[in-house]
């Protein structure tokens, strides 16, 4: 079985503005079990999964949001991080498309 593609997505809750995000990468996992658990210690308590819409209209899980409060790194405030970490099969596929004039 092929190791499972994580992407990562920071949110500051606090003061509602996005972080930081990733482009899925491979990790060391083969389970979403496993992902959820590690997703657990590093990112703190979970409070939502991350959904997309389907053609059926049946909204598909495809991950987790996690949240906890942490420390700013020029100060010793503190923020609601919500980590949005959505589970993928393979990494992403880019393409390129030019409009030339």
């Amino acid at each position: 079985m092929a190791n499972i593609f994580v992407q990562e997505e920071f949110v500051n809750a606090t003061d509602h503005y996005r972080s930081g995000s990733s482009d899925p990468e491979e990790s060391s996992f083969a389970t979403k079990g496993e992902v959820f658990r590690f997703c657990l210690k590093k990112f703190g308590k979970c409070v939502s999964k991350v959904y997309v819409d389907r053609k059926s209209g049946k909204p598909r899980a495809i991950g987790w949001i996690f949240e906890k409060l942490v420390k700013y790194d020029d100060c010793n405030k503190k923020f609601l991080q919500e980590a949005w970490i959505t589970l993928h099969k393979a990494p992403c596929e880019h393409k390129t498309i030019y409009h030339y004039l």
